[in-house]
């Protein structure tokens, strides 16, 4: 028999067995393992089940030799195989790889799933009263349906935005309290009905002005007893924790503007329980006048903060542990948005 197998050199890629030559390579046994002969149909199974692990070329070297009808000697078929694997990574070299790659991959940001809700700040000085039995508008969430930082929203000019990416631009924006009406951006509803707007502030921004009167804190609306009774806390507290927790970023909800709130009218909600000047008392002519003056005369916008949608369960306190647990509360949705 030839000796032509015993100098041919064996590789991890497909090669073409010389023709003629099946007896020569049958023949030389000195690197064939002593093992059953393999079925084709078998050898392709172990193929298959390897196929998800060998680097294309390699697989095709076994695929190849698995199916050559020349091969007649199952053996030195196997043989191909099993010197084609020697040339493969191990199972750690593939793992190594793959922790490698996962690396340098950009991390995908897992979805935020937190719920949220608008709440009145001052409504957390009403001692025993929970956020969830206070009247909410109709295009407020409630606890039933909170508000997600994917919910869609329209704009004025009908394109949609995420409430997050609404909320990361108001971010951008800063901090401040407003001086004027505030332009309507945003609605739940396709036909732009109950819009809405929101701008960051601190509680500290906002309520310090509120015992100086209706008229100083314009265009925001300070008409309830509970409102008055948030500014002279807010002005009153020389804590410097609370002050901190004072000063923490929120996202304040606020509606348009409406007359209803107009703290001396006697129609919408009606005069306001405090603030409000009687007929003949002093400063009361200048007060009217305020109030008729445009863009004065709209009216005020009722304001609320934004957070988590457990504090529809929270009660309101005497003190300022209400106050405090909601600010926090906010600020985490704060947080949250980037």
């Amino acid at each position: 028999m030839g000796t032509g197998a015993s100098t041919q050199p064996w590789r991890a890629e497909p090669y073409e067995i010389p023709a003629g030559q099946p007896e020569s390579l049958a023949s030389d046994t000195s690197r064939v393992s002593e093992k059953p002969a393999l079925s084709p149909d078998v050898a392709e199974a172990h193929l298959t089940s390897d196929a998800g692990k060998m680097p294309q070329g390699r697989l095709q070297t076994e695929l190849a030799c698995s199916s050559q009808p020349s091969c007649s000697d199952q053996h030195t078929c196997l043989e191909t195989i099993q010197l084609a694997r020697k040339h493969m990574s191990s199972p750690d070299d593939v793992e190594s790889h793959s922790k490698h790659d996962a690396k340098e991959m950009p991390q995908r940001k897992r979805a935020c799933t937190i719920r949220f809700g608008a709440f009145s700040a001052s409504g957390t000085l009403d001692p025993g009263v929970t956020h969830k039995t206070r009247r909410q508008g109709r295009a407020l969430p409630g606890p039933e349906y909170p508000w997600r930082l994917n919910r869609q929203l329209y704009q004025a000019d009908g394109t949609t935005i995420r409430f997050s990416e609404y909320l990361a631009k108001k971010k951008l924006q800063g901090a401040f309290k407003p001086d004027t009406i505030l332009k309507m951006e945003v609605s739940e509803k396709e036909d732009f009905s109950h819009p809405f707007t929101v701008f960051v502030s601190t509680i500290g921004m906002i309520a310090d002005g509120i015992i100086h009167g209706h008229e100083a804190f314009w265009p925001l609306c300070c008409w309830g007893a509970t409102d008055l009774k948030l500014g002279q806390a807010v002005s009153e507290q020389a804590d410097k924790e609370a002050k901190d927790i004072l000063n923490l970023h929120v996202f304040v909800h606020v509606n348009a503007a409406s007359d209803r709130l107009i703290p001396i009218s006697e129609t919408g909600q009606g005069r306001s329980p405090w603030g409000v000047k009687a007929r003949g008392e002093a400063g009361f002519d200048s007060q009217q006048a305020f109030w008729s003056a445009s863009p004065i005369s709209q009216g005020t916008h009722g304001w609320r903060l934004l957070a988590e949608a457990t504090m529809f369960a929270a009660q309101g306190t005497e003190d300022l542990t209400g106050l405090r647990n909601m600010i926090k509360s906010a600020a985490k949705v704060y947080d949250t948005v980037d």
